[in-house]
């Protein structure tokens, strides 16, 4: 079977994307895929019950298909790959069918290997007499699940926010395992989980050292806990009988609630908080504790977008089981899990939750009565098997605007604040309340907080990211380059210009490396939608084989007529090679109008009104 990797935009697709061609897919019971999906799912940890339905309705001539594409569909869920499109199933001109299956670049290998295995399995399944070894198949499966999860961006917040730009229409690449790039030219940005270009790494830096932070925040007047930097065991017994108990120990320089132990209440559990948050930072930080529950604040461009109240992990009784059964339970929930695709965290039994529930006066072996809750876990974060409960439409505006003061005070655009305090109803000035730490780069996260990725992806570019994008096939005028620069300039818009032999920005020749002629326009053409400068862009399509890699945009505002013949007259390497790029036409008055790639006022009169339309704010109707 041969697989082809095609980089740029083709086939209607948004991303990159894997081709066969002629592929010959067997009939085969859908009883017997069911069966191995059923057996396959709980090692690569995929919920396969959606597709064992889809399959089991599945004629045999179509059961192949359906298993290819579904469990495909499942397999990138679960790894956080976010891709946009769904794959395309078409007759293929020497038999068979002819495949084109999303995918990024990162991935595109453990895919390759994907689309061999099931096609694999599925002619052998075709076998009435072949036996099947389960168990290899499973494994295969299983290690071509791992390296998609190698594949995939380093943090679900990046999963969050690919899938949140296809939604807005606003292009995307995930580049890297910790970049991501949105937007064409002028108005793309780039993003490192919840980090964008435009957070300032000095407040970044500033935020991530708590005793600095804390200080700047008490210095705005903001109520922050009494804190004590310290080095030693005995300084931090210094500190504590300074502050008072309780006090809280956590380590400096760490987010997530890494290595802090709450409500420490003698000078023993201080030794062992001490422990375990040097081992997490040479530096240690006491200060008093605050008794209020934990809330947090996400804030961005001075708006409280989002309360949480994070519920430490713990579990409710129900008079009848004990603590043990009582945490399976809870672990049994889908949305916990120990990957990044999981919401939340399992909860697991250590020395940690023995510690709470002996300071409870529990074990587990002890029944708990209907309704009580039981805490086994000193912080309430996330990471740590918290649970998130959404109060915004509680929260005070009081508390609203201290977030929003927090944030400004260290000069974050995106910050997470959280805020200690009894109850986020009330206002802080009425109640004890303290922040106890500002995060920089929040995780905003996949269950409660899901509705925010657009919002926030909307405030980072205008409009929906786009650039007018101009598109020349055959041959060029070699006045015309010039010409619409020197058009473009009064509206105070640059030019990118991109062939298979060059690239021009803002009138100035580009010096780019050599490259495989087939894949030339493609990285020249990409070399202008990432560049800051560009405004417009502008690609010549000099011969068919240019599009032998796909486009590198996925929208075509513009298409201008270099060749001699009109479009009923095109040579038929022409239009086979202009069918690719069909799905891409937004408006393709240049051919319509039958205007050639010359200079013409109205061509400049199109390209500027695309480029004012681009910059209005994102609605339906203009996406």
């Amino acid at each position: 079977m041969n697989i082809n990797y095609i980089p740029g935009y083709q086939a209607g697709l948004k991303s990159p994307s894997l081709r066969v061609d002629g592929l010959s897919l067997p009939q085969l019971p859908a009883k017997r895929l069911v069966e191995f999906v059923a057996a396959a799912s709980p090692l690569i940890e995929v919920d396969s019950s959606g597709l064992q339905q889809q399959l089991s309705q599945q004629p045999p001539a179509d059961s192949a298909q359906c298993f290819i594409q579904g469990l495909y569909q499942r397999l990138l869920r679960q790894a956080n790959i976010a891709i946009a499109g769904e794959a395309q199933w078409s007759p293929s001109e020497s038999g068979g069918v002819s495949l084109q299956l999303p995918t990024t670049e990162r991935a595109s290998t453990a895919l390759q290997a994907y689309l061999r295995w099931a096609v694999a399995l599925c002619q052998t399944l075709a076998e009435p007499s072949a036996r099947v070894d389960h168990s290899a198949q499973q494994r295969q499966l299983q290690q071509i699940s791992r390296h998609l999860a190698a594949a995939a961006p380093y943090s679900r917040s990046c999963y969050q926010f690919l899938g949140a730009a296809e939604a807005l229409n606003i292009p995307s690449a995930d580049l890297l395992p910790n970049t991501q790039f949105y937007g064409q030219g002028r108005r793309s940005f780039w993003m490192d989980s919840s980090f964008s270009q435009y957070t300032n790494v000095c407040s970044t830096n500033l935020a991530r050292n708590k005793a600095f932070s804390n200080v700047i925040l008490a210095q705005a007047g903001l109520p922050v806990p009494r804190q004590y930097s310290v080095n030693t065991l005995q300084q931090a017994k210094q500190a504590a009988r300074s502050l008072g108990y309780p006090v809280v120990v956590k380590p400096a320089g760490r987010d997530g609630g890494v290595g802090v132990t709450p409500d420490v209440r003698k000078p023993q559990g201080l030794e062992m908080a001490f422990k375990v948050a040097k081992e997490q930072d040479p530096r240690v930080l006491v200060e008093n504790h605050v008794n209020g529950r934990d809330y947090r604040i996400t804030v961005f461009r001075g708006r409280a977008l989002i309360a949480l109240e994070r519920v430490p992990g713990g579990v409710t009784g129900d008079g009848a089981s004990n603590i043990t059964v009582l945490i399976a339970a809870a672990n049994s929930n889908p949305r916990r899990g120990v990957g990044v695709s999981f919401a939340l965290r399992p909860l697991v039994v250590d020395d940690e939750m023995r510690l709470l529930l002996a300071k409870q006066q529990l074990s587990l072996t002890s029944v708990p009565a209907p309704g009580q809750f039981v805490r086994l876990r000193h912080t309430a974060n996330i990471n740590s098997g918290g649970m998130p409960v959404d109060v915004t439409d509680q929260m005070h505006p009081d508390n609203a605007a201290l977030a929003v003061r927090a944030a400004k005070a260290l000069r974050l655009d995106l910050a997470g604040v959280d805020l200690l305090i009894p109850d986020i109803a009330d206002s802080w000035r009425q109640s004890e309340a303290a922040i106890c730490e500002v995060n920089a780069q929040p995780t905003i996260g996949s269950w409660r907080s899901a509705g925010l990725y657009q919002p926030i992806l909307s405030q980072l570019t205008s409009g929906n990211g786009r650039i007018p994008v101009v598109v020349v096939i055959g041959e060029l005028n070699e006045q015309f380059l010039p010409w619409l620069q020197q058009q473009l300039q009064p509206h105070r818009l640059t030019l990118g210009f991109a062939s298979a032999e060059q690239v021009w920005i803002g009138g100035e020749p580009q010096a780019v490396t050599a490259c495989a002629v087939e894949r030339a326009l493609l990285r020249n053409g990409q070399l202008i939608f990432r560049d800051s400068e560009v405004d417009v862009a502008l690609l010549q399509l000099a011969l068919p084989s240019d599009l032998a890699l796909g486009l590198p945009c996925d929208r075509i505002d513009l298409l201008l007529n270099g060749l001699a013949q009109s479009g009923s007259g095109w040579p038929e390497e022409w239009r086979r090679a202009l069918a690719t790029i069909e799905p891409y036409l937004a408006y393709a008055v240049g051919v319509e109008k039958g205007w050639p790639a010359e200079p013409d006022a109205a061509i400049t009169a199109a390209i500027v009104a695309r480029a004012e339309r681009c910059a209005e704010p994102l609605s339906p109707a203009k996406m």
